[in-house]
């Protein structure tokens, strides 16, 4: 695979993970969680993983 598709297919399955929709489980996941413990390092992690740019770093170091 070149690294362009490499880089949209990393970028595709960060929205989808990230989507803010109630059909996707992670954003239900998340939002439980957070009114349930916001202290968790997951829900911090998730915050983190929702910005544009913390996911192009990670696509970035990816490739």
């Amino acid at each position: 695979m070149k690294k362009n598709s490499i880089h949209r297919l990393l970028k595709t399955l960060l929205d989808n993970l990230t989507r803010n929709d109630d059909s996707n489980l992670f954003q239900f996941i998340f939002r439980h969680d957070e009114t349930v413990n916001p202290e968790l390092k997951e829900v911090a992690n998730y915050k983190l993983l929702c910005l544009p740019g913390v996911q192009d770093v990670l696509i970035t170091q990816a490739l």
